[in-house]
């Protein structure tokens, strides 16, 4: 019958009702059709809705879910930008009114539609939905709360009264163990946290309750690799603040060090099983949390659990970090891993490249790691990275670069020239005087 319906569909489109019309829409994207036949109906339906939306004859209800199709049909590679922005525009103004479902799923959407967080009629709907969270999180469901948290962050809405109201209402539902909340919930939200660098001590509670409830009946142990990796990796990334945030140190509880000690055990149990990705996060953690000689067992294991071809920049980076803070040496690893690795890593960032943060802490963590050898090729192409893109990168992740080309010691033109045009640049932004003053 479904090739009937929607041929029906296709050639009935231009009379229907506007629910109708949004309701067939939602069943093509959740169908499983043919790309063909999902694609055929596509262009009967969204021209159809998109005029609807000018006109101002969506409901409330129709708008929302408009965009949640849009969310699921653009995380299956379906272009969905003209739909989306006439969707979007047409939910300006009206979002404030949205059901708690309804701000639920339209902020997951705009979060997973990454083309629309440079728009700005999506940071206007974004602003809208971001303060309706508020005034209706307490009558939200996990689900509900999560969505809410993890496309806020999708889209960088910055730490304030959001996360606030989202902390309250996640730690009240983890304490009354909401039947519906379930550890992907929990790590939807403290991802989230580490995202946008939550730190207030609303967040801190809830990760704490949340730390406290994983020690409890082996419940940490029983989570699936991929929630008890993000929970543990979330807390090491909010609660111990990079080198320089010492004004935003926090002093770490001891049931977030135990969370991260019982990971840290289970991941080493499975540690076959695990995928080498999340066994990277738990080692990063244990590390930032200073378990010493538990990171120093299982730094080597990681490394060895990478294949050719498997590691990303922020895995190398994480790996490298945790290498440098426990001082463990490129001795203490099988010979030509090191290198190895380094030549994936400096293959991605040349293919895909990576984000300026990523790639000065990758810079500072190999030249303090003093992995010598293998870090000469990877710092002289993260300096041909930052030098091509100068004036896009932050002079805090500049100046990291530049000192791990000190440090590493082994020049070459580019690098010294980098190193000269950072100098250059701290001197007149700090506005010192030239020829030193503490840069």
């Amino acid at each position: 019958l479904t090739p009937r319906i929607c041929e029906g569909v296709a050639e009935t489109a231009r009379d229907m009702k506007p629910r109708d019309l949004v309701t067939a829409l939602w069943s093509c994207t959740v169908m499983g059709l043919p790309d063909d036949q999902r694609g055929g109906l596509l262009g009967k339906l969204c021209p159809e809705i998109e005029m609807q939306a000018r006109h101002g004859l969506l409901s409330l209800h129709d708008l929302a879910q408009s965009l949640w199709v849009c969310g699921r049909l653009e995380s299956e590679g379906v272009d969905v930008r003209r739909f989306a922005l006439e969707i979007a525009k047409a939910s300006v103004g009206r979002a404030g009114d949205f059901k708690p479902h309804s701000i639920s799923v339209s902020m997951w959407a705009l979060g997973i539609m990454e083309f629309m967080h440079g728009e700005p009629v999506a940071r206007r709907l974004c602003e809208e939905l971001t303060t309706a969270v508020s005034r209706v999180v307490a009558d939200m469901n996990p689900q509900m709360v999560s969505n809410c948290a993890w496309g806020a962050a999708r889209i960088s809405v910055p730490p304030g009264k959001l996360y606030e109201d989202i902390a309250e209402a996640a730690t009240k539902q983890l304490l009354r163990r909401t039947a519906t909340l379930t550890d992907q919930h929990i790590s939807n939200v403290l991802w989230a946290y580490a995202k946008v660098e939550v730190r207030s001590p609303t967040a801190v509670r809830h990760m704490i309750a949340v730390s406290e409830e994983a020690c409890k009946d082996g419940r940490l142990a029983a989570m699936r690799s991929h929630h008890s990796a993000g929970i543990v990796r979330s807390f090491a990334k909010v609660l111990v603040p990079p080198e320089g945030m010492e004004d935003a140190r926090l002093e770490i509880p001891p049931s977030v060090v135990r969370c991260i000690g019982l990971a840290g055990r289970a991941a080493r149990e499975q540690i076959a099983q695990w995928e080498p990705r999340l066994l990277c996060w738990v080692m990063w953690s244990m590390a930032r949390v200073s378990l010493q000689d538990e990171a120093t067992w299982f730094i080597p294991q990681v490394l060895v659990r990478f294949q050719p071809g498997d590691i990303g920049v922020q895995d190398f980076t994480m790996l490298t970090w945790a290498i440098c803070t426990t001082g463990m040496s490129r001795e203490s690893f099988p010979p030509g891993r090191l290198e190895l690795l380094t030549r994936n890593c400096l293959s991605a960032i040349r293919r895909i490249g990576a984000d300026d943060s990523l790639l000065a802490c990758t810079a500072w963590a190999c030249s303090r790691a003093d992995l010598r050898g293998p870090t000469s090729a990877l710092l002289n192409g993260i300096v041909d990275v930052a030098a091509g893109t100068f004036d896009r990168w932050l002079l805090r992740h500049l100046l990291m670069v530049a000192w791990a080309v000190i440090l590493h010691g082994r020049y070459t033109k580019v690098s010294a020239a980098f190193v000269r045009d950072v100098y250059i640049k701290g001197v007149r932004e700090f506005r010192l005087p030239a020829g030193g003053g503490g840069v």
